[in-house]
């Protein structure tokens, strides 16, 4: 809800203040009763103040409140939260693999910048990539890594470090004779995200 434009805030504000909805294209409306229940990643009261949320709507929102504390707060979730996901997983894929007990103890480890979705994309990666049945703690490496190396860049992603770094994946390439998985070993930076900014800085054996 906090990343909703000016315009939808108006329009759900309408819809909450009259209880009548109206289709695109129609000039009746019909009545509506519902109850909303809104998800925020962001501080709704400081977005009031900054002026970029209806304080009208917040009030009409913020009526019965619910305060997720971050999963790294809670670590003894993240080992059930982890089953439930690769249950799924495995409902979908017909594919049956489990969690070791070491594995366990690596996600409840990780801090989760990204709590749990960031916990669902780690398990779908290693579910795919894995080549047994079972998920040891080594098949979550790159996984965590790309996240984790994701974070600490996210603010430096302007065109001078993007320049930056195509000269220093250059080098790198140029020290290991062009090998790839060496090259982002010597960069410490995950594979995955080494062999996708290739393509993005079209980089290749004939870039000078």
């Amino acid at each position: 809800i906090g990343d909703m434009s000016a315009r939808m805030q108006v329009m759900l504000l309408r819809v909450l203040q009259e209880g009548i909805v109206r289709p695109v294209g129609k000039n009746k409306g019909f009545a509506v009763d519902v109850r909303v229940v809104a998800a925020t990643h962001r501080p709704l009261a400081d977005l009031v103040k900054a002026g970029r949320f209806r304080e009208d709507l917040y009030y009409r929102l913020d009526v019965a409140r619910i305060v997720l504390p971050p999963l790294r707060t809670r670590t003894g979730d993240i080992a059930l939260l982890a089953v439930h996901v690769l249950g799924c997983l495995v409902a979908r894929s017909g594919t049956a693999k489990t969690l070791t007990r070491a594995a366990q103890k690596r996600l409840a480890e990780y801090s989760w910048p990204g709590n749990v979705r960031e916990l669902e994309h780690a398990l779908a990666s290693a579910f795919v990539m894995a080549d047994g049945d079972e998920l040891g703690p080594g098949d979550f490496d790159e996984a965590l890594a790309s996240a984790s190396w994701g974070a600490a860049h996210a603010a430096d992603e302007g065109p001078a470090f993007r320049h930056e770094q195509r000269d220093k994946m250059r080098a790198a390439l140029r020290k290991t004779g062009w090998n790839k998985a060496k090259a982002a070993r010597l960069l410490k930076m995950p594979r995955r995200t080494f062999y996708r900014r290739l393509d993005q800085y079209d980089l290749d054996e004939g870039t000078n």
